[in-house]
């Protein structure tokens, strides 16, 4: 008989920890202090725009924009006045080689790294107990009931993120999305979104306005962004909540009606299906952590009795 010879799987990137890892929603008037410390960092914008500072350097970053900081580097992110951003970092420990690669580099990323980082924030809610939106959190605690191989998904996630971003800028390919069928189809339907967020949309009414099926809408739209095209509205429509939130300039009632809502009580139930919290409870987190960052205590406007559920 044949004997079998097996053969070792070489790493090129090795994850040895998780040191953070968090999800920031930033008012237009945010500011850190900034640090250093002795492990890497990524910084992601998954919306708005913010400054990043490095040594000496100055960056702006938008939405798909990621960052990477070296062990010791010291570095730190401002807003810019003007928008509010929502920000994912993680940091962690590794030894390799290649993470040379990564040292200041600055790049926009693809729709399957979206993904990846995506998938490392939802993974990352499930596994720790410590909220992932806390600024000064040094230490994460595991929860009790932990999904089978949540810790195992963080660091393949992370693993492929780094390598996929390595791979595109050897082989010189663009890591912004595809520029087919499909995603010109989607970015023309975000565009019809955007400038009406304030109306009801019908995924036949897209249908309508694109001049195509609605199977093909649906499919194009789940394999760009993940989701149906009517469930990207809704998180159009939640992004907007958001804003008005936090600019402070609305109470609940006026916002449901500004984004097309028959009710205030649908508009909470909408809110709590995208973020997991109603619009006053997200409004409270906001001034938490706007409290913790050592910015201005903003009052939001809120009706006392809104109905929500």
């Amino acid at each position: 008989m044949m004997d079998y010879l097996p053969m070792k799987l070489r790493d090129s990137i090795v994850i040895k920890d998780i040191v953070t890892v968090h999800y920031f929603e930033f008012s237009k008037d945010y500011e850190f202090s900034g640090e250093s410390h002795d492990f890497w960092e990524l910084v992601y914008v998954d919306r708005g725009k913010i400054y990043a500072y490095y040594e000496k350097d100055r960056v702006l970053l938008k939405t798909g924009d990621i960052i990477f900081h070296k062990p010791g580097e010291w570095h730190n992110l401002k807003a810019d006045g003007k928008n509010i951003s929502n920000i994912a970092i993680v940091s962690f420990i590794s030894n390799s080689r290649a993470m040379s690669f990564f040292e200041k580099k600055v790049m926009k990323v693809g729709s399957r790294q979206r993904e990846l980082i995506s998938g490392i924030i939802r993974e990352s809610g499930a596994l720790f107990k410590t909220s992932l939106g806390d600024p000064f959190t040094k230490f994460f605690e595991r929860r009790e009931n932990v999904p089978f191989g949540a810790e195992q998904i963080i660091r393949q996630y992370l693993g492929e993120l780094l390598i996929s971003i390595v791979r595109a800028d050897v082989n010189n390919i663009a890591t912004t999305m595809t520029q087919n069928t499909a995603s010109n189809l989607v970015n023309d339907i975000l565009d019809y979104m955007a400038e009406h967020v304030s109306e009801k949309i019908t995924l036949s009414q897209l249908a309508r306005h694109t001049n195509t099926g609605k199977a093909f809408i649906e499919s194009s739209f789940k394999s760009t962004l993940g989701t149906g095209a009517i469930d990207w509205f809704i998180r159009i429509k939640t992004d907007y909540a958001k804003k008005y939130i936090r600019e402070s300039n609305y109470n609940m009632s006026q916002i449901a009606e500004i984004l097309g809502y028959d009710s205030v009580h649908y508009f909470s139930r909408q809110f709590k299906k995208v973020t997991g919290m109603s619009p006053t409870e997200y409004s409270k987190s906001i001034k938490a952590i706007n409290k913790i960052g050592g910015m201005e205590n903003v009052e939001f406007n809120s009706d006392a009795e809104n109905g929500e559920d």
